[in-house]
């Protein structure tokens, strides 16, 4: 009981320090079993710290337009950070090929407890083949740090407007992407996963890697003017991942505000960890478990096409795929073959 009303005084009174050393605690306990969720996510979350984020929505703020990024206003709730240790464990577990990615994820973890601050990641981006593991990755390092997530495809995207968003009077008008982010997730400090960006065009309403530049640097995140709140927004707390398949197409000044950190595909001695992490995901998906005997059929399969030169997302289908047979199939129906075949009346 004293430890709980210490722990009710520091959040009254901001004191990041001492929440910090309980969420360590608690993603120490999570990542023991292995299974990467939140059970404990909900009183972190109780006892959790806060970051003002807007200053203020211009214009009318009952606009029906606005109303729902009024939460943002008051005090958001932010994620501490977990205990790097634990979440350094839990992903080498998963993802043994990708060190590089896992140390910055832990290393994020004890410099944000370090400064007494909300969990934070530098800026990454992760350059890979398809299927190397790029998005899953963030995904998961996400649910493991007890993250919110927020993932948006850059694939395709001529124009800066699904970053810096539009002003209010069109028909399309949207906020910032982090204003978003941070509005579905109910979250000052998402992880938001930007994906494909080497796969934008340039349009007439601007580049969309231009416009990602303000946002990655932590100065003018803090500060960032929203055309269609008509605020001042506090972007500096999101943990943004970027991905790619190549930076040959990548400006300079975006690769100058983010860590490079380069993937490739697991090799054979990753192949267990790989199949076993994508069965298990695709387990809990399908509602077995562990024990269950399909699971390790379907572990096999995974395994089968890693080894054969198969991407992860591939390994994955295969494995939901077993599952799926197990669930449900048609049931067997009987077909009159031949009138040969049947009773003949006396």
């Amino acid at each position: 009981e004293a430890r709980e009303a210490m722990y009710r005084n520091a959040a009254e009174a901001g004191d990041y320090r001492i929440l910090a050393r309980r969420r360590r605690k608690e993603t120490a306990s999570e990542v023991q079993d292995g299974s990467g969720n939140r059970s404990s996510g909900a009183e972190a979350w109780e006892t959790g710290m806060s970051v003002t984020v807007l200053s203020g929505i211009g214009g009318s703020a009952d606009e029906e337009a606005t109303v729902q990024y009024k939460p943002l206003l008051g005090p958001v709730q932010a994620t501490p950070p977990p205990d790097p240790d634990g979440l350094y464990e839990a992903l080498s577990r998963e993802f043994p090929w990708m060190d590089g990615p896992n140390r910055a994820a832990a290393l994020a973890a004890a410099t944000s407890a370090r400064v007494g601050g909300c969990f934070r990641l530098r800026p990454l981006l992760l350059v890979g083949p398809a299927g190397c593991g790029k998005s899953r990755w963030t995904r998961r390092m996400a649910a493991l740090s007890g993250a919110r997530f927020h993932a948006e495809s850059m694939s395709g995207a001529n124009n800066s407007v699904s970053v810096v968003g539009t002003e209010r009077g069109w028909k399309s008008a949207r906020p910032s992407l982090p204003v978003i982010a941070m509005s579905q997730c109910a979250c000052a400090n998402p992880v938001l996963l930007a994906d494909e960006v080497d796969k934008t065009q340039s349009g007439a309403n601007g580049n969309l890697l231009d416009g990602l530049l303000p946002l990655l640097e932590k100065e003018t995140a803090m500060r960032y003017m929203d055309r269609f709140l008509l605020g001042a927004v506090d972007d500096s707390n999101v943990s943004w991942v970027l991905t790619a398949n190549s930076v040959a197409s990548l400006p300079q000044p975006l690769l100058d505000r983010v860590q490079v950190l380069r993937i490739e595909r697991p090799a054979r001695r990753h192949w267990k960890s790989a199949a076993n992490s994508l069965t298990l995901e695709a387990a809990s998906a399908a509602g077995f478990t562990e024990d269950d005997p399909v699971t390790g059929d379907a572990r096999a399969a995974a395994y089968e096409v890693l080894s054969s030169g198969g991407s992860l997302r591939s390994a994955a289908s295969a494995a939901a795929e077993v599952f799926e047979k197990v669930t449900w199939s048609p049931k067997p129906r009987l077909e009159i073959v031949s009138e040969a075949l049947l009773p003949r009346s006396p």
